[in-house]
């Protein structure tokens, strides 16, 4: 719901004459607009109010321009700036940063290349494989940092999700998706969190729930500098944002398997848990998939309703939701057997033996510190412990 008329500041922000003649660029989406001029990007939030957003005021904007550059300046220092205001002056004309009475807050954002998009990349068939392992990497140091949330995430929380996702699907239009389907599911998303509860409960107790990204797929993934860049995390609902860190990775590995990538998945998830030993998640991520691949379905189900695209509705669900299929395509399901139990309650016993934990490796603080890298992505297997993810070296 649309809550203030901001037709004057998306005005201003889009006139030439605001960024000193220069041309402007503008990126709309259905929470903001972003003015692309020269140099520089100003994002504006939409005056909205969802039940999931609440961008309604000026001072909520304000706050939410706040959490979002703070979040993202984790990640991406280099591209988040600082939070200016839109005021309106003593002459009644507007202003950026000027003295007036603020009407409005804008993100300063430094521009970037469009085309260096990981999602413009994986279209061109430009995303190359060797870029996986330094994401995963990113992702580590993201997760590895991020403040722990044990008021979010668990049982409860992977219920929200799916919760959500039911009520979603059972608001599209007749025909966009197979009741069904949609019901099949619901059902084993729910057997899974069912039989997988204590665990789930453990990581949130344990410190594996934390302020995460939210919505990690290609398109908030850019190459700066050729590196992988992370950007645009969620700032305006924790529920979305502030999850199990597998769940978070889930959104990407998913991502890729449904843009025909899957060498490029297995890279990312064999170079997380080198980094970071979160063997004990494996378990978690057949549900995890399938529910990230439901949120992807029905959001991508809600953009082509818009355009008035039902072929496009249609093949959206056909990318296998299914906790059942997800756990088939799984791109480590080959290689649990030989690793340890995926439980983290389980003592480690087979890597015991005076290997683990390894000497080289301290006793974790009491949030994570940056994750050790392994030599060997695909050969060194990892275990999780009650403090959060660790990596071992090879002796």
């Amino acid at each position: 719901m649309i809550t203030e008329d901001q037709t004057a500041v998306v005005e201003f922000l889009a006139s030439p004459d605001t960024h000193g003649g220069a041309p402007v660029e503008k990126i709309e989406t259905h929470a903001s607009i972003v003015f692309l001029s020269g140099r520089r990007a100003w994002k504006l939030k939409r005056a909205l109010r969802y039940d999931y957003l609440d961008f309604s005021t000026a001072d909520r904007r304000r706050a939410m321009c706040q959490a979002e550059l703070r979040l993202n300046q984790r990640t991406a220092p280099s591209l988040y700036h600082r939070v200016v205001a839109v005021t309106r002056e003593a002459s009644g004309g507007l202003a950026l940063g000027g003295t007036g009475v603020a009407v409005d807050w804008v993100i300063e954002m430094s521009r970037f290349d469009q085309d260096e998009l990981f999602d413009r990349l994986a279209a061109r068939q430009r995303l190359g494989v060797e870029l996986m392992p330094p994401l995963a990497a990113a992702i580590a140091r993201l997760h590895a940092a991020a403040t722990r949330r044990t008021d979010h995430g668990g049982r409860a929380g992977m219920t929200w999700v799916v919760d959500g996702n039911d009520a979603d699907f059972a608001r599209q239009p007749a025909g966009v998706f197979d009741v069904d389907e949609c019901r099949q599911v619901s059902r084993d998303a729910r057997d899974a969190i069912a039989r997988h509860g204590s665990l789930l409960e453990t990581r949130r107790e344990t410190g594996f729930v934390r302020e995460c990204h939210g919505d990690l797929h290609l398109r908030n993934i850019v190459r700066l500098d050729g590196v992988p860049t992370l950007f645009d995390c969620v700032e305006f609902n924790d529920e979305i944002s502030c999850v199990d860190v597998m769940y978070d990775l889930a959104f990407l590995l998913m991502d890729l398997w449904r843009r025909q990538l899957p060498a490029h998945a297995n890279a990312v998830l064999n170079g997380y848990l080198a980094e970071t030993a979160d063997v004990g998640a494996l378990a978690l991520l057949p549900l995890f998939l399938s529910c990230r691949a439901a949120v992807r379905a029905k959001t991508g189900a809600a953009s082509a309703t818009l355009t008035g695209d039902p072929g496009r509705r249609r093949s959206i669900f056909d990318r296998r939701v299914n906790t059942s299929q997800w756990r088939r395509c799984c791109c480590i399901r080959r290689r649990l057997a030989s690793w340890p139990s995926a439980d983290c309650r389980e003592p480690a016993s087979r890597w015991s033996r005076s290997r683990w934990p390894p000497a080289s490796v301290p006793s974790p603080a009491p949030s994570w510190s940056a994750p050790t890298r392994c030599a060997n992505a695909s050969a060194v297997p990892g275990r999780s412990t009650a403090s959060g993810p660790r990596a071992i070296r090879r002796r």
